[in-house]
């Protein structure tokens, strides 16, 4: 009110039944209002003679979801904009659970601001505490005690990991074991000196122990690992699988790996 422009925005323009019925306006739009149109959850389809006229006819920007490889930096980069750090392992445990959410990730940043307050350096513990994500019991740890053999471990994270499939999903857990075993198998198959290909693949330093031991401990049974968490992804999105628990597939998985 009283201002020069009116603006209107439409959150969920993707629902709008008709919204073709709004070329004659962009094209010849209201030079004193502006109209925002927020198409959230699926890519304009370009083909359309309405989405060819938008695009002609205004500021289009579309936002697609950070990359792996650039997720940390955006965390360390908003923290540091409140002078705040945070500690190598807890940014890649944040990084692996939250995801490349970036709404979500901004609220788990903004809460630990919060409470951490005068103390600017962001670690393992407040993550377990404020965002409650396990640092002991955490598919991160899975990865690390398989990378090991260390079936006594293994046993414990995968017992917790079935009394909260909440915390962490199967999904989740396959994803990042996925992760972690492609990144060792490009590791073993490079011909590029190990810092500058774990630089590339995005492994922070903390983990190139991990990484190294994996490479002895699977040499030459990398590939059947990763068919195996192949396997198992199927199976979990029902096919080939008469309809097994979570649970009982992330324990076959586990000790079919931990067996190779």
């Amino acid at each position: 009110m009283m201002a020069s422009h009116n603006l209107i925005i439409v959150k969920e323009a993707q629902e709008m039944k008709k919204i073709d019925e709004l070329i004659s306006y962009i094209e010849n739009p209201n030079p004193t209002s502006i109209l925002v149109l927020c198409y959230k959850y699926k890519s304009l389809d370009k083909r359309t003679k309405f989405s060819k006229t938008l695009i002609s006819n205004s500021c289009y920007l579309e936002s697609k979801k950070i990359s792996e490889n650039k997720l940390t930096p955006w965390i360390e980069t908003y923290l540091n904009t409140s002078g705040f750090k945070i500690q190598s392992r807890a940014l890649a445990l944040l990084a692996e659970y939250v995801g490349n959410d970036l709404s979500r990730m901004a609220g788990q940043l903004d809460k630990l601001i919060i409470i951490k307050k005068d103390e600017p350096i962001i670690n393992v513990d407040d993550i377990e505490t404020h965002v409650g994500i396990s640092k002991e019991y955490n598919a991160f740890e899975l990865q690390k005690a398989l990378a090991y053999k260390d079936y006594k471990k293994a046993t414990k994270i995968f017992n917790f990991i079935k009394n909260n499939p909440k915390s962490n999903p199967m999904p989740l857990v396959i994803g990042m074991l996925f992760s972690f075993f492609s990144k060792v198998y490009a590791l073993q198959h490079t011909k590029r000196n190990f810092n500058e290909a774990a630089k590339e693949l995005s492994i922070p330093p903390f983990l190139h122990d991990e990484n190294h031991r994996a490479m002895q401990v699977y040499s030459g049974k990398l590939d059947k690992v990763i068919k195996l968490i192949y396997e198992y992804d199927l199976r979990l999105k029902g096919i080939n699988d008469p309809g097994t628990e979570d649970s009982e597939l992330a324990k076959e998985l586990i000790f079919r790996i931990l067996s190779l």
